[in-house]
């Protein structure tokens, strides 16, 4: 009862002591997010106690197998020996019994022989007056007394074996206890050591038993830590939610801002005022809105080029062609996709080289020119961004002539012109 009373104590103190550290951790500085560190860094203690508790436990718990184990050794030990003290105490006991029997028998030989002395006594010795006043003969008295003369002399015999047997069964008798004795003492050894182990297991008990309590009042300290820690942690989160939102859209325009920075570096964005012409020859017709074949007012989505001298047809930049083959108005056209959402558009072929879905490079003969399209004159050559057609002029090396009021940069607001300009590939 009184240990009892005191694991209730140790108890209640531990666990006001771990809700003291706990409310430490969660008060002093206000902020959330310093209320958070701390009970986190509480937390953190707190699993290194419970890991050392259990540590400790499993350490407790082995040494309480091996003193369960040495108990048992020792006390069948100790059985052993109180079964060998019970055959000694046996053997004890028998030869106590044989001890007494010979000292009977010895106390009756003993008698016997005391009347045999007495007869011999009175019968005297052979003397004149015996012989001259005898009932018997000389002769038969002498023998008389000779046979008394040897029954004695057996009988001392006989006492003396008795005398060696009882001295050989004290001899065995104080051996006997003797080992008796030792037994005694061994057993008393052993009893007093299987009490000692029995004293050192109910102390490493009652320590395991505190040991574990301790432990689970450090877990339910762990365990209101860590609620209180996920109800901060769910406040702070939510308060950043605006903090976080507006973060992601800065980051989100920081990304397509460089994206954009990065795709104008490189790749076909990069060849502006770099591409070479697809074919040899002038510029029969310029990007923008004029009349057309018929009369016919148009937004014209290119540039129209009369070949001169060499038919090939060069793709401007490298590329996978998506279409190859005839297309309603523009005739035998090859489309090419340049990556970026670029693409280039060559109509008006004579002749095609390649097929959908083969990759080219840059200036690599795709086809000739000298086929007619519906609405263009020659080699008709567009650029687009996405399905956006953009003026291809600008992007062209060399120097063109454009109609009045045509803007390099515009796209479909310029001018046709019917001034030929020469190009170079």
């Amino acid at each position: 009862m009184i240990r009892l009373v005191a694991l209730t104590i140790i108890s209640f103190i531990s666990f006001f002591g771990l809700n003291a550290s706990l409310a430490a951790a969660a008060g002093g500085n206000t902020t959330p997010t310093a209320k958070l560190n701390r009970i986190r860094a509480a937390m953190a203690s707190q699993q290194q106690k419970v890991k050392e508790s259990g540590i400790q436990s499993f350490n407790l718990e082995q040494e309480l197998k091996k003193i369960d184990l040495h108990l048992r050794v020792e006390g069948q030990k100790l059985r052993d020996i109180q079964q060998k003290l019970n055959r000694q105490e046996d053997y004890l006991q028998a030869k106590e019994q044989e001890t007494k029997l010979i000292v009977r028998q010895k106390e009756a030989i003993k008698k016997h022989v005391k009347r045999r002395l007495a007869a011999f006594f009175k019968m005297g010795g052979v003397t004149l007056v015996n012989a001259v006043f005898a009932a018997h003969s000389l002769s038969e008295a002498i023998n008389t007394r000779e046979e008394f003369r040897f029954m004695l002399r057996h009988d001392r015999k006989i006492i003396e074996r008795y005398r060696t047997r009882i001295s050989l069964l004290r001899e065995a008798l104080r051996n006997i206890t003797a080992s008796k004795n030792k037994i005694l003492e061994i057993i008393k050894e052993k009893q007093a050591q299987e009490q000692q182990l029995i004293d050192s297991r109910m102390k490493r008990q009652k320590l395991l038993n505190r040991v574990r309590l301790q432990k689970d009042l450090y877990q339910q300290a762990l365990r209101e830590m860590a609620a209180g820690a996920a109800s901060l942690e769910a406040k702070i989160n939510k308060s950043r939610v605006p903090m976080i939102r507006a973060r992601r859209r800065k980051i989100s325009r920081a990304h397509r801002s460089q994206r954009r920075h990065t795709i104008l570096k490189s790749g076909f964005a990069a060849m502006k005022g770099r591409l070479a012409p697809p074919v040899s020859g002038k510029i029969n017709r310029f990007f923008g809105s004029q009349n057309g074949k018929f009369g016919l007012k148009i937004n014209f989505p290119g540039l129209d080029f009369t070949p001169a001298g060499d038919l090939k047809v060069r793709a401007v930049f490298a590329g996978k062609i998506i279409f190859a083959g005839y297309l309603a108005a523009y005739g035998n056209t090859v489309i090419i996709d340049h990556g970026q959402q670029y693409y280039t558009l060559l109509s008006g072929l004579a002749a095609i080289y390649k097929k959908t879905g083969d990759v080219v490079q840059g200036a690599e003969v795709i086809g000739l020119a000298g086929g007619d399209g519906l609405l263009h004159q020659g080699l008709h050559f567009e650029l687009r961004y996405g399905s956006i057609p953009i003026n291809p002029l600008p992007w062209l090396t060399g120097s063109w002539k454009t109609a009045p009021g045509e803007n390099s940069g515009a796209r479909g607001k310029t001018k046709a012109t019917d001034k030929p300009a020469t190009t170079k590939p």
